[in-house]
């Protein structure tokens, strides 16, 4: 395999003019190239460390087994500069602790791959075979030296250890069914590849003694260990960002599904255009679509809101502050019916990078119920539950709101105080139930010739009292409460029997008789009472005593 007359050292030759002087020019060739080579291979190391270094520094927290993979190649590199430094080490030392740290390297390596797939692998046999080739290195390093047999022993064990990760890694990946790059797997076949022809190269060819004299075949193989620490790199790079895209993917599977499923109704829109993004089913069952018939449309399109100023108002201070809480809107379904709807929006971006539009996530709360039941409530406070009038704290309340207005305008309030007449003899005849029908006829039949912008109450029994607004002067009274008394003269009929309905009425101006509602309902029934008194007239105005 060598010419004629070359040692088997390597670059070593036999004496004799020009065949020494073109040995020695190869041989330094091959030097030359070794310790090109050699500087390659530390490079690559060295960034590819570096690689590993970011990984592990960015996402240690997300993906395990990456410290394994640094360690198993710092024990590469340091078994290369171990076998580099024999000619200042001992050479048996040296020999010992480079195949040593090049077993160990492969194990980490391993148990890297086995904490990435978070599993756990054995290794029993891989440490007979560990044992077994140190054994062997001890024996053929101290005992018998002979370099060949160390480098078939070194080598034979480092391509079984890949042949078993490899099935190791196969197996474990696909009972998992973990989704994992075939770089790795193509990256140990290539390890037992190059053990192989290291092997093969071992027991074939030559094997120089000192690590800078080399041949051809020492030449491929420092190459292809170069090119092998490049490929496990890059697989292990791949496969953190395959656990990485995993995880993610993983993370929008488990956020749509808690979007999907939430019992809140929630729905996603274009915050430029307002098109509807996305919709959980909760809000597609409140409304009554179905997500094809929403996506792609606006709120306008689907005619959802009752109001659309209301629209405009979230928009604009969504667009002020980023966010809006509790905002109350009424909503259509579908089927045209109204909801009172409690909105909260956040401005939002996807996850999408080269989609950098904002987004509005709405969460929306149908408080229908909710608002139905404070007004009820707020009615009740407020209102006369036999009626439905107002009661004395609405009527004092719209007194101060209509005092405040007509001293704005200069205009004048009337207080009007007014009573059934012969309710107990109703009682007393036809029985409580009718008296309470005579109340609901007389509040009936008053309401109806009365402004909106009045204010008819009554304070108990058959007290009641009306509040007349934007008043210019007494006949504006006069017309009124002739009304009054032409609508109640008409008679409340009960089983086809006429009950006949009179009233008596007392009345107050504002600003001349009082200031406040109280002296001003005081006053008012003075002059009911003069009207009871004297019954002279259906109705009087306040004298003050001469």
């Amino acid at each position: 395999m060598f010419p004629s007359g070359q040692r088997a050292r390597g670059c070593g030759v036999t004496e004799g003019g020009p065949e020494v002087s073109s040995a020695t020019l190869i041989c330094r060739g091959f030097t030359l190239t070794i310790i090109g080579i050699s500087l390659v291979s530390m490079i690559n190391s060295m960034l590819s460390l570096l690689v590993l270094g970011f990984l592990f520094v960015n996402y240690r927290d997300r993906v395990t087994g990456i410290n394994y993979w640094i360690y198993s190649l710092m024990l590469s590199i340091a078994a290369f500069m171990v076998s580099v430094l024999r000619i200042v080490l001992p050479e048996s030392l040296a020999i010992l602790v480079s195949n040593a740290l090049h077993l160990s390297s492969i194990i980490l390596l391993s148990e890297g791959l086995a904490r990435y797939l978070s599993t756990r692998f054995r290794y029993r046999i891989d440490l007979v075979l560990i044992g077994l080739a140190m054994s062997g290195s001890l024996f053929y390093t101290l005992t018998q030296p002979r370099l060949q047999a160390r480098t078939i022993i070194l080598h034979g064990a480092l391509m079984l250890l890949a042949l078993r990760i490899l099935f190791k890694f196969l197996k474990t990946s696909v009972s998992r069914q973990h989704r994992v790059s075939l770089i790795m797997s193509l990256a140990l076949v290539y390890y037992a590849a190059v053990t192989l022809y290291n092997l093969s190269v071992a027991i074939f060819a030559p094997v120089p003694q000192d690590y800078l004299v080399g041949n051809v075949y020492t030449i491929i193989g420092h190459i292809a260990l170069i090119m092998l620490t490049a490929l496990l790199t890059y697989a292990e790079v791949l496969l953190v960002s395959d656990k990485l895209l995993h995880k993610v993917i993983a993370s929008e599977q488990k956020l749509n599904l808690v979007f999907d499923h939430s019992p809140t109704p929630l729905i996603v829109t274009n915050f430029g255009d307002g098109r509807i993004y996305n919709a959980n089913a909760s809000l597609l069952k409140m409304f009554g679509y179905t997500l094809e018939e929403v996506v792609g449309k606006t709120t306008m399109d689907l005619h959802m809101w009752a109001d659309a100023n209301q629209r405009e108002t979230l928009l604009k201070e969504i667009g002020l502050k980023r966010r809006l809480e509790d905002f109350e809107a009424v909503l259509r379904t579908r089927d045209g019916s109204q909801r009172i709807c409690r909105l909260s929006a956040l401005v939002i971006k996807l996850s999408d990078e080269k989609d950098l539009e904002d987004y509005l996530l709405v969460n929306v709360t149908d408080v229908t119920q909710e608002v139905n039941t404070r007004e009820d409530l707020k009615h009740l406070a407020t209102h006369d539950h036999l009626t439905g009038l107002a009661n004395r704290i609405l009527f004092y309340d719209r007194f101060d709101s209509d005092k405040a207005r007509a001293n704005r305008h200069r205009h004048q309030l009337a207080v009007i105080a007014l009573d059934l007449n012969r309710l107990k003899t109703i009682n007393d005849t036809y029985g409580h139930p009718v008296g309470d029908m005579a109340l609901v006829h007389l509040a009936n039949q008053i309401s109806g010739v009365l402004r909106k912008s009045d204010t008819f109450a009554r304070f108990g029994g058959d007290e009641f009292c009306i509040l007349l607004d934007e008043i210019e002067s007494i006949d504006d009274v006069n017309r009124v409460v002739q009304k009054i008394l032409d609508r109640v003269s008409e008679p409340l009929i009960h089983t086809e029997t006429p009950i006949p309905i009179s009233i008596s009425i007392g009345i107050a101006m504002y600003p001349q008789d009082a200031e406040t509602a109280d002296e001003l309902i005081q006053r008012a029934d003075m002059a009911l009472y003069t009207v009871k008194r004297e019954r002279q007239s259906a109705f009087a105005y306040f004298r003050r005593p001469q």
